[in-house]
C-alpha cells in the first residue's frame, strides 16, 4: 500500500515524490519496496528460513546486479561525452540511449579528451 507524502509545513498538502526531500523520497521507495516484497513473496525480511550465508549470497547477487547497472550507465555517459558533437547517425543513436551497437565504434583518446569521430 503506497503511503502519501505531505508538505512538512502543514502536513496536509499532498506532494509528489519529485517534490519530496531526498530522504523522504528514499524512505517512500523503501516502504514501497517492502510492500512489493511482502505481496510478491508473502513474507518479511524477518523470515527464518535462510542461513546467514544465504543472506550474504543474496546480498552479493544484488551487489553484482548493481555493478552491472553502474557499468551500463557509465558506458552510456562515456558515449554521450564522446559523441556529443557528432552528427553521425550512430552517435545520434548513442545520444538517444541506443548505445550498445556503437559502443566500440566511438573512441576516446588515452588522455580522455573528447573525440567526436564515430566509425
Amino acid at each position: 500500500m503506497k503511503e502519501e507524502l505531505f508538505n512538512k509545513s502543514d502536513m496536509k498538502t499532498p506532494i509528489t515524490l519529485q517534490q519530496a526531500e531526498c530522504e523522504d523520497a528514499v524512505m517512500q521507495k523503501i516502504a514501497d519496496r517492502r510492500d512489493h516484497g511482502r505481496k510478491k513473496y508473502g513474507q518479511t525480511m524477518e523470515r527464518k528460513d535462510l542461513t546467514r550465508r544465504q543472506w550474504l549470497e543474496h546480498a552479493q547477487e544484488e551487489a553484482m546486479d548493481f555493478a552491472v547497472y553502474l557499468e551500463r550507465c557509465i558506458r552510456e555517459e562515456a558515449l554521450r561525452e564522446v559523441c556529443d558533437d557528432a552528427g553521425d547517425a550512430s552517435c545520434e543513436n548513442a545520444k538517444a540511449g541506443n548505445f550498445f551497437p556503437v559502443f566500440e565504434t566511438c573512441k576516446c583518446s588515452a588522455e580522455g579528451s573528447r573525440n567526436s569521430e564515430c566509425i
